[in-house]
């Protein structure tokens, strides 16, 4: 995943990366994950798109991914 995302500017955001290695509130993906993107210039829809928002369980594991490095 962060081999096709990692050094990728967000296209809402250009001047975010889609996934900021050990930087979860540098990372555009958590900021659609909490659907607060919106705070940042980007759209506030929330990630997944019309479907329910992830689990807690599934967002930490997200944010650990992120806060170990993003491999």
């Amino acid at each position: 995943f962060i081999t096709a995302t990692g050094s990728k500017a967000s296209k809402q955001v250009p001047s975010m990366k889609l996934v900021e290695p050990n930087q979860i509130h540098g990372s555009y993906l958590m900021w659609k994950i909490m659907g607060q993107a919106g705070q940042l210039g980007g759209t506030a829809d929330r990630m997944p798109k019309n479907a329910a928002a992830l689990s807690d369980d599934n967002t930490c594991k997200i944010v650990n991914w992120i806060n170990s490095g993003a491999q």
